[in-house]
């Protein structure tokens, strides 16, 4: 009986954890920027001031460059030749070119 009562209670706590991560769970995301753009800089305010979590990738590292503009090419968008940043990469879906700024990152 005591063991059955401590797989129980196991159990629960367990199950208790798990409804609190996904409670928890934020869009884990990558932002490509550039070092004095000034679209970054205002990205990374908006989200520094919104306490939410990213990963910033400096496209003045080469690997980082590459990995954006492979990103890109995945999109299957041949006739982008320039982009607009920041790059965010959110959830497996790339968003360039943002008009936007205030209104994309609201919605995260």
């Amino acid at each position: 009986m005591r063991n059955a009562l401590w797989t129980v209670m196991t159990l629960l706590l367990f199950v208790q954890c798990q409804s609190n991560v996904v409670q928890d769970y934020k869009p884990k995301f990558v932002m490509y920027t550039k070092p004095g753009c000034p679209r970054c800089e205002k990205s990374l305010e908006i989200l520094s001031q919104r306490g939410i979590v990213f990963e910033e990738r400096s496209i003045a590292e080469p690997k980082y460059q590459r990995e954006m503009w492979e990103l890109i090419r995945e999109q299957k968008d041949q006739q982008t030749s320039r982009v607009t940043l920041p790059v965010v990469y959110m959830d497996s879906v790339l968003y360039y070119n943002l008009q936007d700024l205030d209104g994309f990152f609201q919605g995260i």
